[in-house]
């Protein structure tokens, strides 16, 4: 909480931050929650106190939360300011030009260590709350009947998922067959589907062996099958197969994020929707093949 060169006292805390993490539950929130990957995303969750005497404070003193950079000097209790740390320095235009440098080193200083130092000691919590989330819809989607592991010849239990980057394009192929079929209701036209078209037009100059509009009703699983017996992502080098790896996991979470797209596929792809939706929930990393598959 530093004193700067005006005399006025400033900290922060990260408040917000732990209440949205306490309703990880919420869909919204969860999308926010999957997008905190690094300090500077807790800006937006970050208040910036001030410290103001006992007499000037009275009734808008706040109490000390555990997320603050300290506790605050004698006599001075922290009022929130109602800014973000992710509006410095826009709105503190009218600060001196001394108070804007000294906090600005505390930023770059302090700041930034602190808010690492909060993500990290949260996130066990942050991966516990998407783990969560993750049972709960596949717990729904088993209830349904469409959850790929009651595909025939599906070879894991749910909690012990197998798939790669075959699933992974089968499922977003399966997607945009669905929409190029124009199933009644059609589609919208949102930015989730124009970017599923235009990532599998991409993929097809890729790999020009792709489907134009795979059929969205056959077992994902089985269509997997046959473009894992190509063995194409093994013949590309590492590099490029980790940015595959990483491109898949980004287009099923971006779609994972589009609801009104969703509640379509889920009724014209089923299976590989599900599938979608569960690579969305893992890392890029999750993707990985594992022994005897390539």
């Amino acid at each position: 909480m530093p004193q700067l060169p005006s005399g006025r006292h400033f900290g922060i805390d990260v408040a917000p931050f732990y209440e949205i993490l306490g309703k990880w539950h919420d869909p919204q929130v969860l999308d926010v929650l999957t997008g905190i990957r690094a300090a500077r995303d807790l800006f937006p969750f970050t208040r910036v106190l001030e410290l103001l005497p006992d007499e000037t404070a009275r009734g808008k003193a706040l109490p000390v939360a555990a997320g603050s950079t300290g506790q605050p000097p004698t006599g001075l209790l922290p009022t929130d300011t109602g800014l973000r740390l992710s509006n410095w320095p826009d709105a503190f235009d009218d600060w001196p030009a001394a108070d804007t440098l000294a906090f600005q080193a505390f930023v770059d200083e302090r700041a930034i260590a602190f808010l690492e130092s909060a993500l990290d000691s949260a996130r066990a919590k942050l991966d516990e709350s998407l783990s969560a989330f993750g049972t709960q819809v596949e717990a729904a989607w088993m209830q349904a009947g469409v959850h790929p592991s009651q595909d025939p010849g599906w070879d894991d239990m749910p909690r012990e998922l197998d798939l790669d980057e075959y699933d992974a394009l089968a499922a977003l192929g399966q997607c945009c067959g669905a929409v190029s079929r124009s199933p009644v209701p059609a589609p919208p036209r949102t930015n989730a589907v124009d970017r599923l078209e235009g990532f599998w037009a991409f993929a097809r100059s890729e790999f020009p062996w792709l489907p134009a509009a795979p059929d969205p009703l056959q077992p994902t699983t089985e269509l997997a099958r046959m473009l894992r017996d190509g063995a194409w992502f093994a013949r590309l080098p590492v590099a490029r197969r980790s940015w595959w790896r990483a491109q898949l996991a980004c287009e099923c979470e971006n779609l994972f994020n589009d609801e009104t797209s969703g509640r379509l596929l889920m009724q014209h792809a089923p299976q590989g929707w599900g599938v979608v939706r569960i690579v969305a929930l893992m890392t890029a990393a999750g993707l990985a093949a594992r022994p005897g598959r390539t």
